[in-house]
C-alpha cells in the first residue's frame, strides 16, 4: 500500500506544476490502483470530478471516505516509519489533516477498531 499512498502523494505535491494532459495521466494511474475514489483523485490531482470520471474508466467497490490530500505526507510517514510511536503520530497527524478513520484503516492496513481507539485516544503524553 505504500507505493499506492507514496504515487498520491508524488502526484499532489506537483499537480501545480502539471499540465492537464499529465494530470490526466496521473488520474489514471491512480484509477487503475483501486484504492480512490472518483473525487479523491479529482482532489489528489486538481482535475474536475467529471473529468476525472470521463478518463478513470473502472471504479472500485467501496473506496470513498472521508480524505484530505493533505493528510498524504503523513500516511507516507506513517507507512515508512518502522518505530511503532512515530507511526501512530502520523497517523494522528493525518486524521487531524481531515482524513477519517475508516480511510486511514484502509490505507495502512490497521484494524478499523484500533485505528478508532488510537484516535480517540488521542497522542501519548
Amino acid at each position: 500500500m505504500i507505493e499506492v499512498v507514496k504515487e498520491a502523494a508524488r502526484a499532489y505535491a506537483h499537480r501545480d506544476e502539471l499540465n492537464a494532459e499529465e494530470k490526466t495521466d496521473a488520474a489514471r494511474s491512480l484509477g487503475k490502483r483501486g484504492v480512490w475514489s472518483i473525487r479523491q483523485i479529482a482532489g489528489i490531482v486538481g482535475l474536475p470530478a467529471w473529468t476525472v470520471a470521463r478518463e478513470v474508466q473502472a471504479k472500485a467497490d467501496r473506496t470513498g471516505g472521508k480524505f484530505s490530500p493533505e493528510s498524504l505526507q503523513h500516511l507516507v510517514a506513517a507507512l515508512s516509519t518502522p518505530h511503532r510511536e512515530a507511526m501512530w503520530a502520523a497517523v494522528l497527524r493525518a486524521e487531524a489533516a481531515g482524513t477519517g478513520v475508516a480511510m486511514l484503516a484502509r490505507l495502512t492496513g490497521l484494524p478499523l477498531a484500533t485505528v478508532k481507539w488510537r484516535v480517540k485516544r488521542g497522542p501519548v503524553a
